[in-house]
């Protein structure tokens, strides 16, 4: 998010930082729906995208780990304990990725993720999960991974859901968190 934080926008009329972030928040949770929710023209929202991928680097709009250490990123900076610990931090000091998912208490939590899908078997286990997070969530490559139909991807998703307890094609948040879930033990 830093280089995010630190953009200043060239005319006043430009997005700045919090701005920005609220953008992509807004993207992350609602996709395209976003230009609704932030009532904006969709070719803003994708120009807006589009300069995001430029400032953090990496296509934030196009790759599901991107999207998922952005969602973390957001959340993290915008808890409560958050300002605290950037305080505490020695100047110039920022937390990676690794370093985040690397702590203990992260590695608890995401055991805690994917114990569902390790109990349910193997047609909504762990695979199918590790298989369609590593093709961006989208389900048709990872029917073309597993060696099975789209009908049947979809179906070891939907036993997937039902382990979970809750739904992995229309919760955004949930994708983000077996992806990170999966990255922390080191499984992607």
């Amino acid at each position: 998010m830093a280089p995010c934080l630190r953009y200043a926008p060239a005319r006043r009329a430009d997005p700045g930082p919090q701005e920005l972030l609220g953008t992509l928040g807004s993207w992350l949770s609602f996709g395209g729906a976003a230009s609704r929710h932030l009532k904006i023209h969709r070719n803003t929202l994708a120009a807006r995208m589009r300069h995001l991928d430029e400032l953090l680097g990496v296509e934030v709009s196009r790759s599901l780990a991107a999207q998922s250490a952005a969602w973390l990123a957001l959340r993290l900076h915008t808890a409560p304990q958050a300002a605290a610990a950037r305080a505490q931090a020695p100047p110039g000091h920022t937390a990676t990725l690794d370093a985040v998912l690397g702590t203990p208490a992260a590695g608890a939590w995401a055991r805690v993720q994917l114990r569902p899908l390790e109990q349910a078997g193997p047609t909504a286990g762990l695979e199918t999960i590790r298989t369609w997070l590593r093709a961006d969530a989208r389900l048709p490559a990872a029917a073309t991974a597993l060696g099975i139909s789209l009908p049947g991807a979809r179906k070891r998703l939907t036993r997937a859901e039902d382990a979970l307890g809750r739904s992995l094609l229309t919760a955004p948040s949930a994708k983000y968190e077996l992806w990170l879930a999966m990255r922390a033990l080191g499984s992607l």
